[in-house]
């Protein structure tokens, strides 16, 4: 609403004085030199203006309170500075309460029926990441120990060693081509950039497709090795055999269908 502008700012205004002689107050405890006071000014209606526009707009919540608190402690310091009669911190209260209301008004307005819809999707999309992730407890601990002692898991196929081959002959080539071009150089430089960065990303792709590929490999061959290991009537070195003959085929399986895959992305 615009004519809640003019209060808005007017508020505003006064309880940016009134923090600004709250900040020039705790300057004075604390230190020997304190800065110009329209610098104070300033920096206390940097900080109205920041929680305000955040209020205003329904975003970050977390900035919103902690700027609202920290304007109502240097309120109060501010009153309590200026000898104030009643009580400065009821007082810088009431008056941010007033500021943060006429902020929210700004704000579009939302139905009630559309805030609930938001909050029930939202509701969803968390529960179903949360059943799709692990647990905090062992993401530590995997994680942890990664950083600490972990090696690079790396796609063992011959496809993916190809592919790698491939995009470091491309982006020498592509080293070679930038530096001949005729052109300015930053056109060259974000040409480059832009070059690598495309290359970077289709390795990752690569990459992330073989080693998923690979990890669904071994997890079909670690359950073709336990129904190998319940069969009747066979002898234990024959269940081993049978069961490595399994491993092997699904293992070796998992190459070409990586390289097929990244050949058709490439496509």
């Amino acid at each position: 609403m615009p004519w809640l502008l003019f209060p808005l700012v007017v508020l505003a205004g006064l309880n940016s004085y009134l923090a600004a002689r709250g900040l020039e107050a705790v300057w004075l405890g604390d230190a020997a030199r304190v800065p110009p006071f329209v610098a104070i000014l300033l920096v206390a209606a940097a900080l109205h203006a920041a929680w305000l526009l955040c209020s205003a707009k329904r975003r970050a919540s977390v900035a919103v309170a902690i700027g609202w608190l920290l304007c109502v402690h240097f309120s109060r310091y501010g009153l309590t500075a200026m000898e104030f009669g009643g009580s400065p911190l009821l007082y810088s209260l009431v008056a941010e309460t007033i500021l943060l209301s006429l902020a929210c008004t700004l704000a579009p307005p939302m139905a009630w029926g559309e805030r609930l819809a938001r909050w029930r999707r939202a509701r969803a999309d968390i529960a179903v990441q949360l059943r799709m992730a692990e647990g905090i407890v062992p993401w530590v601990r995997d994680a942890a120990s990664r950083f600490v002692n972990g090696t690079p898991d790396m796609a063992s196929g011959a496809g993916f060693r190809r592919l790698v081959a491939d995009l470091a002959d491309a982006e020498c080539r592509l080293r070679v081509k930038v530096t001949r071009l005729a052109a300015p150089e930053h056109l060259r430089q974000s040409l480059m950039s832009s070059g690598t960065t495309l290359l970077s990303n289709a390795e990752l792709a690569a990459a992330r497709l073989s080693l998923d590929l690979e990890r669904q490999a071994l997890v079909a061959a670690a359950g073709c090795r336990d129904e190998c290991e319940r069969l009747p009537g066979l002898a234990e070195p024959q269940r081993e055999a049978l069961a490595r003959q399994c491993e092997s085929v699904l293992v070796d399986l998992a190459a070409p269908v990586a390289a097929g895959a990244q050949v058709g992305r490439a496509r």
